[in-house]
């Protein structure tokens, strides 16, 4: 699958694993979506080193464990992105 001009959303992107796999998608092509629920200096962080690969990237916080945290996270992904599709 072509990544370049995409938008992927990551959960967890601000730190460790889910930093990781949002660098290496981010070095694909993949615009990333950065998801964090209260590393906001992490996201930050992880937005600019996916923007320093030459994408665009934005964070957005959610707590996962909230069902009307989890629809508004995707539907700000979705129109801040203009779609997700990975």
């Amino acid at each position: 699958m072509e990544l370049r001009g995409r938008w992927g959303l990551v959960t967890g992107a601000a730190k460790r694993i889910g930093r990781s796999i949002a660098l290496a998608l981010a070095g694909r092509g993949l615009n990333v979506i950065v998801h964090y629920n209260a590393s906001d200096d992490a996201a930050a962080a992880t937005v600019r080193e996916i923007e320093a690969l030459g994408v665009r990237a934005l964070a957005l916080p959610a707590d996962l464990g909230r069902g009307d945290d989890v629809a508004r996270l995707a539907r700000e992904a979705e129109a801040r992105s203009g779609g997700v599709d990975v």
